[in-house]
């Protein structure tokens, strides 16, 4: 069984990431996450850029009525990547809490089974 902890910070992860395309932030966030799926192996943050930028273009090219499923879709696939990664790494738990909160206001997830305290 997947913790709490990862589930919670997954879902958080795959949200930011799906919210972010189409904005302003856009180039800044997929960045972000493509160095935290690399694990420091920067050959494949271009990889990962390359397809963000590959579904956000499928995303923006699907019939309007039919973009609200398909994102969900999008988003529910990184959360389960973001979970794969979290159970093989959870050192990158900080990592993926860090980019979170420069995405945003501090937001608080609880769990009495968080291995560890996102630094501010």
């Amino acid at each position: 069984m997947v913790a709490e902890w990862i589930v919670a910070l997954a879902t958080a992860g795959g949200s930011e990431l799906v919210g972010a395309r189409g904005t302003a932030d856009w180039k800044a966030v997929r960045a972000r996450f493509a160095r935290l799926l690399a694990r420091g192996d920067e050959s494949r943050v271009v990889g990962e850029i390359e397809r963000f930028d590959a579904e956000a273009s499928s995303l923006a090219r699907v019939d309007a009525a039919l973009r609200p499923r398909l994102g969900m879709a999008v988003e529910y696939t990184w959360q389960v990547r973001l979970v794969a990664l979290l159970e093989d790494h959870p050192d990158a738990a900080s990592d993926l809490c860090t980019l979170l909160l420069a995405a945003h206001d501090p937001v608080t997830v609880r769990s009495e089974s968080m291995p560890f305290a996102p630094s501010p």
